[in-house]
């Protein structure tokens, strides 16, 4: 008689099977050490609440720690899976300019989603890795000076050897291109309004001039 159980435990591993499927970073794109760097991705039924984001290179996870990145890999911490959109600056800081932090450079790099348990500790298991792709040197960066982030990002992702907010990992958003054109368009009607007032008192004060 054939035992049912070796195939019964294969189906319950497969319906706790996790998986991501990684849209960004992509070989064509690329990222830039300065960032921002957008990270794209779609959930598959089974994902784990959280996960975190590690950089390898040529299938290596071992790096020169810093604040953008730890020594092995890992660049956002504690990322909901919820929220399919991720953007990290290492550049930026909140409230501050250019701060010179930067990623590593070259090729052959990957971004791996690792899963994490909802208290924020390790559970180690890959549910997705990216495309081959490459990170060029950049300096310059935008950096806003405020503490609400475009990345969706919770409020303690640890990033290189320190932990910052992802307040801190900024990038111009459509609500400051908003308010910038906002502010121009009422700049020039406040304008117009101007030149209106003073016409008007011009020929009000011609009309009293004639006899």
């Amino acid at each position: 008689m054939i035992s049912l159980k070796p195939l019964l435990f294969a189906l319950l591993l497969l319906s706790q099977s996790f998986g991501v499927d990684v849209i960004e970073p992509i070989t064509r794109t690329g990222w830039t050490s300065s960032g921002p760097n957008d990270i794209l991705w779609q959930n598959t039924t089974g994902d784990p609440a959280y996960f975190r984001l590690q950089l390898a290179q040529n299938n290596q996870t071992t790096f020169t720690a810093s604040d953008a990145i730890t020594a092995d890999g890992i660049i956002v911490n504690f990322v909901p899976a919820s929220y399919l959109f991720e953007t990290i600056t290492p550049s930026c800081k909140s409230g501050q300019a250019d701060t010179g932090v930067r990623l590593p450079t070259g090729t052959g790099f990957t971004l791996r989603f690792l899963a994490t348990n909802e208290d924020g500790t390790e559970e180690g298991q890959l549910l997705g890795t990216s495309e081959v792709f490459s990170i060029i040197d950049s300096t310059a960066t935008y950096c806003v000076a405020t503490t609400t982030s475009t990345s969706s990002a919770p409020s303690t992702p640890s990033t290189g050897s320190g932990s910052v907010s992802s307040g801190d990992l900024l990038t111009s958003s459509p609500s400051h291109v908003g308010a910038i054109i906002g502010g121009t368009i009422g700049g020039v009607l406040a304008l117009l309004l101007l030149i209106g007032a003073a016409c008007i008192r011009k020929h009000v004060s011609v009309l009293l001039r004639s006899p």
